[in-house]
């Protein structure tokens, strides 16, 4: 994705830059506009994960950086943790990390940021201040079903966390719209939205399909050690890790679909398939297949 943002009307830095997160605004910007080309009107951009979860980078998106758009892009939280935990096993090797079972909260020392806690995507997503609480009156063919209030549905509305509202555009995507299955027509129409979005003159390249991320270890020794530890999160073994998760899959997508999507401010390409999607998030990923990527 990032790889495709880059063009000649705008400049993404080469690595991720969580800047925000530690309050270092100013240190950011400087980067931004000393490493690019000296154009003012190029767009530029970062990349950070951790940029929704930081009462710092909310704080600056609304009062300092008002005028940024945001893409954001989601996963379903049980292939989300797989994905990050065996990330980690393989970055850290030899430190072997936790038992599932012991990662159904908060993040501590030793976890390396994976947790159930960060799959909330929809509590981070709410600080962003687009929801009021209210069901939008759109027409939807799930929405009569959908009676829970919105404070039902969030984790951090018991800890009152300090909201952010602002105009700031977003655009929203999911993994699975850039997936090696979808078809040529909706990865087009991803792109031309992408585009759009970002208010650029010419058509960007195609979005890369999302692949599973390799690793390259010479070692053999090593590497059949690392393919002992990483773990498929199907397994009897992670079942109360899966069981954490799925409750906090079900209430996101209700969350998301029901009141983020009616913000005027956020933008989704192929809204109907995205909904599908979500709508995913109300199953176990495990129920269709005994291995998930």
């Amino acid at each position: 994705m990032m790889e495709t943002l880059r063009t000649n009307e705008t400049f993404v830095l080469e690595k991720e830059r969580c800047d925000l997160t530690a309050n270092r605004s100013e240190m950011l910007a400087e980067s931004l506009y000393t490493e690019a080309p000296p154009d003012p009107h190029l767009k530029r951009g970062i990349k950070c994960p951790q940029d929704l979860e930081n009462h710092y980078s909310h704080w600056s998106y609304a009062k300092r950086y008002h005028k940024a758009i945001l893409i954001i892009m989601i996963r379903h939280p049980i292939k989300w943790f797989q994905s990050l935990y065996n990330f980690r096993i393989r970055e850290y090797y030899p430190t072997t990390m936790p038992e599932t079972h012991k990662m159904t909260k908060g993040c501590f020392k030793g976890m390396q940021g994976a947790c159930a806690d960060r799959a909330n995507f929809h509590d981070f997503l709410w600080r962003l201040g687009k929801t009021d609480g209210v069901i939008s009156a759109m027409t939807l063919p799930w929405k009569e079903a959908l009676k829970i209030p919105e404070n039902k549905l969030l984790s951090l509305v018991r800890k009152k966390p300090q909201l952010y509202p602002s105009k700031t555009a977003i655009f929203i995507a999911h993994t699975e719209q850039l997936a090696h299955n979808v078809n040529d027509t909706r990865l087009s129409q991803f792109t031309s939205d992408v585009q759009s979005f970002l208010g650029l003159k010419h058509a960007i390249s195609d979005v890369h399909h999302i692949s599973p991320t390799k690793f390259s270890q010479k070692n053999k020794q090593v590497r059949e050690d690392i393919e002992k530890r990483v773990i498929n999160i199907c397994d009897e073994d992670h079942v109360i890790i899966r069981k954490k998760l799925l409750d906090i899959s079900q209430r996101a997508s209700e969350w998301i679909r029901t009141y983020f999507l009616a913000s005027p401010d956020v933008v989704v390409s192929s809204k109907e398939y995205f909904l599908e999607i979500l709508k995913e998030w109300e199953r176990d990923p495990c129920d269709d297949n005994n291995v998930i990527k």
